[in-house]
């Protein structure tokens, strides 16, 4: 027996299953476990209380500094030292923050006497743990001994920040510490230190500077005493070369109206010889005098003429040219001697004043509060990160969890309808409500519903219970989804997810409901049914196996099953060497289509799909198939690839029926 129809689900249960699919799954997984943020929430508020209790309290003070502006030197003569800088721009102002982070200025810090004797200098050491949670055990009494100056620096460094304030000429020597006293002193003494070092600094390139200006100035001086010696030494020389050239001058006039005998042009001559031998025998004499010895020995030997009068002719022309570069010399060294002598004016008058850029503006004042820890951030920073903490593990899970939980699930991630969904049923609690029930009531429970499984619903005390009206609501969903509906298969994809007792209470709540039922034990290889109702194999006759043999009847081999008139049974019967080929044979078609003219609905409870071929052999008689899916069990891989099996088979599941599905509500 076919159905005629096998669609998927229905036009509202497809809108359904689309409208719940645009929901991201791991939104949904972590709507499962929203506990784990909440957790984490708590233990970050705990946590962060723990730590506030013990974390020491920071106090933060500063003092601030001045940097002044330089004009440069006041009468604009020398090159500026690297410490004469224009300390306006920002980078000068970050030069000189850096300048206070300096290990100079931190040893001097370190070093000082008022800082040293601080009480309560070194903080005392603190433990976040407890120590019944593994933290040491620490001395309270005696406070930390101060280490050395070095060591001191160090941590020093530690709790000094130094920054420049915008736009402005302010640097703030900030410190943090746990006693506010302590961070007082100390952002006082490093200001303190770094302009007293500054001054010095200064001082002694001032004094340095000086001493290099004077020593450069006695240098001029004295080139210039010897280059003038050497001028006032060669004036005889010039006058004599003068009256030498006037009688030159005198000897050419007479030549042009006398001869060389003329008595007056023989006084002329021998005046001009005696002239010239004079004026060549002073420079011999001034030569042995010293003073220029080196010039002249570069210009060579003087007595190369044949007279004395070309020997003066020779010497004047190298003696006005000397004159001339001694003269020059002169003035260069007289201008270089009157800038040395101003620049020395100049250091005089920066020696006399501060000689500082830097100034204190305001000292450190005493910090009111702490700035750490502060409690609002610390509980936000802890409860939100253990949230965070709780979310990423929860979107975590919720990514690695491969199982079907929710039948929101099941419809959004494998796109198959859901019948319904039923509780987890728990046999004590069961149990506990027949037992009430026979209480109230005063009736045992029947003799034949003894040897029954516990989680079959359908028995004394349990008719109206909430699991029997959820598997009647599923027999009822089955009634209603497709006129003459007569044959279904409850099928899984894996083993232990509940489809025999799926098919079992289905079966009962038909009968319950007053149809004729037939419930087939189609596994046969694993069969179930017959533990389900506390039946011997062995006595129960033929079965399932015989009838496809053709070994028995459908008539014969039914067992009516006591105490439910209306539902007959077909176990398994023998167990079969190959259940393959029986089920490819047509007897399993034969037997439902005689099945579904004797009974208003068979219920045939299948093998599971992955391991076994036999449910996709039976599938093509079926009318419809329904996949049972154990929530909190089955991998969503393993039920996909079960449907996708049936749909190339070309037998698509009807719907899935969620088991054990926790608190979820039936739909």
């Amino acid at each position: 027996m076919v159905s005629a129809s096998r669609t998927l689900a229905s036009p509202e249960a497809s809108t359904r299953v689309r409208k719940r699919s645009s929901c991201s799954p791991w939104l949904r997984g972590l709507g499962r476990r929203w506990y784990y943020p909440t957790v984490f929430a708590a233990l970050g508020l705990v946590a962060t209380h723990a730590y506030l209790d013990r974390a020491p309290q920071l106090y933060r003070t500063q003092s601030t500094l001045l940097v002044k502006t330089r004009t440069g030197t006041l009468l604009g003569g020398g090159h500026a030292t690297p410490e004469e800088i224009d300390l306006r721009s920002v980078e000068a102002l970050n030069t000189a923050a850096s300048r206070i982070f300096t290990p100079e200025v931190l040893q001097r810090v370190a070093s000082r006497q008022e800082v040293r004797r601080l009480p309560g200098l070194m903080p005392r050491p603190t433990a976040l743990l407890p120590p019944w949670l593994g933290g040491p055990e620490l001395a309270t009494d005696a406070a930390p001994p101060v280490p050395p100056p070095a060591r001191l620096a160090a941590i020093l460094s530690n709790w000094m920040q130094v920054s420049a304030r915008q736009d402005t000429r302010f640097l703030d020597v900030a410190i943090v510490h746990p006693d506010p006293q302590v961070a007082r002193t100390l952002a006082d003494a490093v200001a303190h230190s770094y302009l007293d070092g500054r001054t010095e600094v200064r001082l002694a390139d001032r004094s340095a500077a000086r001493r290099l200006v004077r020593r450069e100035t006695e240098q001029i001086r004295d080139r210039l005493q010897a280059a003038q010696r050497l001028r006032a030494g060669y004036a005889r020389m010039l006058e004599l070369g003068t009256e030498l050239d006037q009688q030159q001058v005198t000897v050419s006039l007479l030549g042009h109206r006398y001869r060389e005998a003329h008595p007056k042009m023989k006084d002329a001559l021998e005046e001009q010889a005696r002239l010239a031998q004079r004026f060549v025998t002073e420079f011999k004499q001034s030569l042995k005098r010293g003073g220029d010895e080196a010039y002249w020995q570069d210009v060579g030997t003087i007595e190369t003429a044949d007279t004395a009068a070309e020997d003066a002719e020779t010497i004047r022309r190298r003696l006005l040219s000397r004159a001339a570069a001694l003269a020059a010399e002169v003035e260069a060294l007289t201008g270089s001697l009157q800038a040395l002598m101003s620049r020395e004016g100049e250091l005089d008058l920066e020696l006399q004043g501060d000689g500082i850029e830097v100034a204190l503006h305001s000292p450190a004042p005493l910090p009111g509060r702490p700035i750490a820890p502060c409690p609002s951030r610390a509980y936000a920073l802890g409860g939100g990160g253990g949230l965070v903490c709780g979310l990423v593990l929860s979107l975590g899970m919720a990514r690695s969890d491969e199982k079907i939980r929710t039948p929101a699930q099941l419809e959004a991630e494998l796109a198959i309808p859901l019948l319904a969904s039923v509780p987890a049923l728990n046999a004590q609690r069961l149990q506990r409500m027949e037992s009430r029930a026979a209480r109230a009531d005063g009736l045992g429970a029947p003799e034949h519903q003894s040897e029954w499984d516990p989680l079959l619903v359908f028995r004394q005390g349990l008719h109206r219970s909430p699991p029997a009206d959820r598997y009647r609501l599923i027999e009822t969903r089955i009634h209603l989804s497709t006129e003459g509906l007569r044959c279904v298969a409850i099928a899984s994809s894996l083993p232990g997810e509940g489809k025999t007792t799926t098919s079992t209470n289905l079966a009962l709540a038909a009968a319950d409901r007053g149809k004729r039922v037939l419930l087939i034990d189609a596994d046969l290889r694993k069969p179930a049914v017959h533990t389900a109702f506390g039946l011997d194999p062995d006595v129960t006759g033929a079965g399932l196996t015989e009838v496809l043999a053709g070994q028995s009847t459908l008539e014969e081999a039914v067992l009516p099953l006591a105490g439910v008139p209306r539902l007959d049974l077909l176990l398994s019967g023998q167990r079969a060497p190959n259940p393959g080929e029986l089920l490819t044979g047509p007897g399993i078609e034969t037997l439902l289509s005689e099945a579904g003219q004797d009974y208003d609905l068979v219920v045939l409870d299948t093998a599971p799909l992955l391991p076994v071929p036999d449910t996709r052999l039976i599938a093509p008689w079926v009318d419809r198939l329904y996949l049972v899916v154990r929530a909190d069990h089955t991998p969503k891989g393993a039920v996909q690839h079960a449907i996708n099996l049936l749909i190339r088979a070309q037998t698509p599941a009807a719907a899935c029926i969620l088991n054990a599905a926790g608190r979820e509500k039936l739909r």
